[in-house]
């Protein structure tokens, strides 16, 4: 059964509250922010959490408040989308998968043609 976007967000901070503070680093922190922007995540839960970069700052800067770090302006800084192997990595390890929102473009899938009066 698929869940809402809330529920795939809370496991989230959920799995990212156990790298600690690691968050704290503010070249990690940017690339999770760039990672969590422009890619469908996915978890155990049934769904795929998709957050603009609004969200993905609020959810970044929020597990640095956890361990006494200060806010980034992340929003917008460029590079969104961009997924380095150390976040790929940390989220993996936390069962994690992600894909661009823009990967239909690449395969785009062929679908038949009907035939004039087929549903």
């Amino acid at each position: 059964m698929l869940v809402d976007a809330e529920t795939l967000e809370d496991a989230l901070v959920t799995d990212l509250r156990s790298v600690g503070d690691r968050l704290a680093d503010d070249d990690l922190a940017t690339e999770l922010y760039r990672a969590l922007t422009r890619n469908a995540w996915t978890g155990a839960l049934d769904g795929h959490l998709v957050l603009n970069w609004a969200q993905a700052e609020a959810l970044v800067n929020g597990l640095r408040a956890r361990v006494g770090a200060t806010p980034m302006a992340l929003e917008q800084t460029g590079g969104e989308g961009a997924v380095s192997e150390r976040v790929e990595r940390m989220l993996g390890d936390l069962g994690w998968r992600h894909r661009p929102l823009n990967a239909w473009r690449r395969g785009r899938p062929r679908f038949p043609r009907r035939k004039p009066g087929q549903l």
